[in-house]
């Protein structure tokens, strides 16, 4: 049973403490768990080294980790952990690439590593094509859902499947999806109308979702018309904060 994780440190740390940039938590002081390997590979992605480590022909992970990634033992991340946890920080990021294509051993991580859940809270971001597995929603507080607007019109029922796992359990989840045009801000839109009628037929209401945006990609200009989208739909239109300070 693997006791590791792959992970892309930062500075030489598997976790590191910066400022989180992107939604409902955007501006609090947030640990990063960076896992390596990716299903997809998006032009714009802000962490290309995590990429290579998963191979898209054979759909595994390459035996020898690439240069930029390491395998890291539970018991080091959780050193790390509680570290930043006692300096103050009480909110961890599980990114990537896609977290979820190591999820089953992130849930073993989680249920060794978790044990004051009420102390501290866990975010995983996910693109939304890989349903979580049985036992994993309990032990994340927001679920980040944000599926591409290039890939939903051919994976759209593998996206919704995915998200009604989330969703069917959902303590908070929020919608962010990233455009870099009006054109693809009226994708996203649908898109996110799309996930809003999984969570009905859920009969969920507007329970849990704490966070709905359209995050313009950093190099694309704000439009008046994304603004008029944006205002219309009653959802945010926002950059990386985190980017704006320098931050990694």
């Amino acid at each position: 049973m693997t006791r590791s994780l792959r992970v892309i440190p930062n500075g030489g740390r598997a976790i590191w403490r910066s400022i989180q940039g992107e939604g409902h938590y955007a501006g609090m002081p947030t640990m990063f768990l960076r896992l390596a390997g990716c299903n997809l590979r998006c032009s714009w992605c802000d962490e290309p080294d995590s990429l290579p480590d998963y191979d898209l022909k054979t759909k595994q992970f390459r035996v020898v980790p690439t240069n930029a990634a390491r395998g890291v033992s539970f018991g080091d991340l959780s050193s790390q952990f509680w570290e930043h946890f006692d300096e103050g920080v009480g909110h961890l990021v599980i990114t990537g690439g896609e977290p979820m294509l190591q999820q089953e051993e992130v849930l073993r991580w989680l249920m060794t590593a978790r044990m004051n859940k009420a102390a501290f809270a866990i975010t995983v971001e996910t693109n939304c094509e890989l349903p979580p597995v049985p036992g994993f929603r309990p032990h994340v507080d927001l679920a980040s859902l944000s599926p591409k607007v290039s890939r939903y019109k051919r994976n759209k029922e593998a996206i919704l499947s995915a998200a009604r796992a989330w969703l069917d359990r959902a303590e908070h989840t929020q919608y962010k999806i990233v455009i870099t045009s009006e054109a693809e801000a009226r994708r996203a839109l649908e898109m996110i109308h799309d996930l809003d009628e999984v969570r009905v037929g859920l009969r969920r209401g507007s329970a849990g979702v704490v966070f709905k945006a359209l995050q313009v990609e950093w190099d694309t200009p704000v439009t008046e018309g994304m603004i008029d989208l944006a205002a219309a739909a009653n959802v945010r239109l926002v950059k990386q904060l985190h980017k704006a300070m320098k931050l990694p």
